[in-house]
């Protein structure tokens, strides 16, 4: 059956075969085709192939999808928690991708600007207190483990870091913060804007 009121991209050329993101009717998703065999789309036809589609999401699931200035990932957040990505073939045109998704009847808003710092380097931030925090004590109980200090039951996670001795884990604790230190730096320094369509379930859940 031909469907009507589709769009297309071609994201990418894998060998012999087209990857093309699309918008069709009530849902969003990719699909696979070999130009060379029969039956085959062509990139100006309007309907879509038969065959399997692969990410598909419809527009009444999704949340939100967002692209990042000079990046050609494409992130669809839908339902509950649940995302997806999708590679363009350029910045660009997951830039026209987003743009064309904005003008959709079910997108209800659409914002661009800068992520706040905290959002940026919440990961990362989370990681360096959970590991300082499991280093730190791991040291304490090394110390006490070498000086013959009257030994506490703790949990054996903590003995099995303070086993590796207190010079090995300021070694450790010292790379640790320097390799999170500069993957915040990048981040905050890589902080561009982000194109974020809101969609009708997103009323349900902000971001």
């Amino acid at each position: 059956m031909i469907q009507k009121d589709v769009e297309k991209w071609l994201i990418s050329q894998p060998g012999e075969k087209r990857e093309y993101f699309y918008a069709a009717g009530k849902e969003i998703g990719t699909f696979t085709v070999n130009p060379h065999q029969p039956g085959q789309i062509s990139t100006g036809d309007s309907a879509l192939p038969p065959g399997p589609k692969k990410k598909i999401v419809p527009f009444s699931y999704i949340r939100t999808v967002e692209s990042k200035a000079n990046e050609a990932r494409i992130t669809v957040h839908y339902q509950k928690d649940s995302q997806l990505h999708y590679d363009a073939s350029s910045p660009e045109q997951a830039e026209r991708i987003v743009s064309f998704l904005s003008e959709r009847a079910e997108a209800v808003k659409v914002t661009r600007e800068k992520d706040s710092v905290l959002k940026v380097i919440r990961k990362p931030l989370l990681a360096f207190v959970g590991l300082g925090l499991l280093l730190g004590w791991g040291y304490l109980t090394a110390q006490q483990l070498e000086n013959g200090e009257a030994f506490r039951e703790h949990i054996a996670i903590i003995l099995l870091v303070a086993g590796l001795g207190t010079e090995w884990l300021r070694i450790l604790m010292g790379a640790a913060a320097a390799i999170i230190g500069l993957r915040i730096a990048y981040l905050i320094k890589h902080n561009d804007t982000v194109t974020r369509v809101y969609f009708g379930l997103s009323r349900f859940k902000a971001d």
